[in-house]
Formats: C-alpha cells, structure tokens, sequence
C-alpha cells in the first residue's frame, strides 16, 4: 500500500496531536489528584480548627462563670465585713458614751476621798457621797462591752478609755470577721475574667484560619471540575487557594500556642 504525501501528513499531525492531548489528559489527572489530597487535608485542618474554637470557647465561658461567681463573693463578703466593721464600731461608741458618764462618777468618789473633812458631819456626808458615787461607777463599769477605763490609782484626772486598742481587740478576736477575704476574691475575679477575655481572643483567632481555610477549601471546589476555556485560571486558583491554607495554618498555629499558655499560665 502507498502513501500518498498529503496523507502522510495528515497521519503525523493526528499521532502528534493525540500525543499533545494525551499528555495535557495526563498532566490534569496528575493535578486533580493534587487538589483532592490537598483537599482532604485542608479538610482535616477544618475540623481540628472547629474543635480547637468550640473548645477555647467552652474555657472561655467556664472562666467567665467562675469570674461571676468570685464577683458575687466578692460583693457578699465585703457587705458582711462591713455589717460586722459598724457592729464593732457602735460598740466603741456606746462605750465611750459610758465612759463620759463613769468619768463623772469616777471623778466625784476620787475627789470625796481626798476632802479632808472638817467635822464628823462633814466625814459623814463625804463617806456618803464617795459610797454613792462609787456605787453608780461601778454599775457604769459593768456595762463596757469592748474594754475597761483604766487609770492610776488616786490619781485624779488620769482616767482613760483605750479606743484603738479596744477596736482593733474586737476586730482581731472577730474570726467571722477574720475569714472573710473580698480583696482576695475580687482579685481572683480579675484574674478569671481576664482568662476569659484572653481565651475569646483564642477562640476568635481560631475562626479566623477556619474561615481561611474553608475559603481554600470552597476555592478549590469550584475549580475541580473546570471547563477547558479555563483551564488557564488553574495555577491562579492553585496559588490563591495555598494562600487562604498558608494564613489559615499561620493563625492556627499562633491561637494554639495562646491557649497553652494560657491554660498553662
């Protein structure tokens, strides 16, 4: 059989362009199963990023609630110290109202003992009212509640009431009082609401390389099936969708360094 030269030609030209088709077949084939392992690990990357977000989330809202709960602490034990700060304040004051009156009494039996009394009658009548005015110093005594005057021994006008010191024995021996720690609440307060704040901030990040790499993933879906005008828009598609999986990987990875050390700190 012949060959005729224009058929020779036409022969070279369809074994050529089955070989330029073939290998365009080929080097798709290659790329699209690229783009589905890509995908599948893009997609493994979204569900770590989705539980890692709902996990930041749920500490954030542990601490807030914990941040609560040490604010009403707080709010409880400060009225209670104060209620117990003004019971022990009004007892140094009705203290010191009795003294005004015990000093008087106090003052008038000192100042009878030492009258040198002229007569008998007049001995009398000293040894009666010293009797008297020592009787109702007495049951003015009786009645403190936080300490006792003290003074020297016949020596007038050296009578005194210990304020401070009957203060601060009542706060000191108040173990009610004593138990209570609003600063120290407040303080943990602070501390887990700052958690909570720190950990948003994770869970925020988090959604950020989610929406990254769902932006990669959603990229990269419509172009798996392209039609052959755009074809060449697939390194573009390519480049854009590592882009969106570069940033997703590099906000991942920081939010996840930040919430070990928070959890840790």
């Amino acid at each position: 059989m012949t060959w005729s030269r224009s058929e020779l030609r036409s022969l070279a030209r369809r074994i050529l362009k089955e070989l330029i088709h073939g290998e365009k077949d080929l080097e798709g084939e290659v790329e699209s199963a690229a783009r589905k392992v890509f995908r599948s690990r893009v997609a493994l990357g979204i569900v770590a990023l989705s539980i890692l977000s709902a996990l930041a989330g749920w500490r954030a809202s542990v601490f807030d609630e914990q941040s609560s709960s040490s604010t009403a602490t707080y709010h409880q034990e400060l009225l209670v110290q104060q209620q117990r700060e003004q019971q022990h304040e009004a007892t140094i004051s009705r203290d010191l109202d009795k003294f005004g009156e015990y000093e008087q009494h106090w003052g008038m039996a000192a100042a009878a003992a030492r009258q040198r009394p002229s007569g008998p009658a007049a001995r009398v009548a000293l040894d009666a009212l010293y009797a008297q005015e020592k009787v109702a110093a007495e049951e003015i005594l009786a009645g403190f509640e936080a300490a006792y005057p003290t003074s020297h021994p016949g020596a007038l006008g050296s009578l005194r009431y210990p304020a401070a010191a009957a203060y601060l024995g009542q706060i000191t021996g108040d173990t009610e009082l004593q138990g209570l720690r609003p600063r120290a609440a407040l303080d943990d307060a602070r501390r887990r609401d700052k958690r909570a704040l720190e950990l948003n901030l994770v869970a925020a990040l988090f959604i950020a390389a989610l929406v990254l790499l769902t932006a990669a993933q959603v990229t990269l879906g419509r172009a798996s099936r392209p039609q052959t005008a755009e074809r060449q828009a697939l390194p573009a598609i390519w480049s854009i969708s590592r882009t969106f999986v570069l940033g997703g990987m590099l906000l991942g990875f920081g939010a996840g360094v930040l919430f070990i050390v928070v959890l840790v700190a």
